[in-house]
């Protein structure tokens, strides 16, 4: 994208994630690269109105991203607090249990066949009450979205999962945009990984 004022943020690809973010939230100054020189407010909004488009354009989104993951967890979470106790006493009254270990398997319920059944049973009920505890909190913060409409966690946060997932010491002042979705697409690409193998 070409534009005719060079010292105003117009790309993502080039636009520090942070300036991004306090821009979105109206603090149009941060689009200015060079604060020195005066910038009009309709330039201002062009640059915003063509950050968010171009934002659009991607389809992407990091805040709605995280809404729907924690929706879905809960889902995942709720469904397995159902499944996971009849596995359990399928467990316990079936000879063959090879089906019913791999079908725990898929609900993060490891056991296995050469460990005794009734400790691996305490445990998986240990790990369902964990579960529990899960779909409080993310309905918590579901709840508390819902109510006001905001989707969003921290850049800090977003950054400590970032280095959590892959090692990367993400740079909010630094990191253009662009480079903060290529993070959450490789987050994505190794979750996908890790439940497909």
């Amino acid at each position: 994208m070409v534009t005719e004022n060079k010292n105003i943020y117009t790309e993502l690809e080039l636009t520090p994630i942070y300036n991004y973010h306090k821009a979105t939230k109206g603090e149009l100054k941060y689009l200015i690269i060079d604060r020195s020189i005066k910038e009009s407010e309709e330039d201002l909004k062009k640059a915003i109105t063509l950050l968010r488009d171009e934002e659009s354009e991607l389809n992407y989104s990091c805040n709605s991203e995280v809404y729907y993951n924690d929706v879905a967890s809960v889902k995942w979470l709720e469904t397995g607090l159902k499944v996971v106790p009849v596995l359990l006493n399928l467990l316990i009254s079936t000879k063959n249990n090879e089906p019913i270990i791999k079908e725990l398997k898929t609900w993060k319920i490891f056991i296995s066949t050469k460990k005794p059944i009734k400790k691996q049973i305490e445990t998986a009920i240990i790990l369902l009450n964990n579960s529990k505890n899960k779909i409080k909190r993310k309905t918590d913060e579901l709840i508390k979205v819902n109510k006001t409409g905001d989707t969003e966690i921290s850049l800090q946060k977003m950054s400590i999962k970032i280095h959590k997932a892959l090692g990367i010491q993400a740079n909010i002042f630094k990191d253009s945009v662009i480079t903060w979705f290529s993070y959450f697409d490789e987050i994505n690409a190794l979750k996908d990984m890790k439940s497909n193998g």
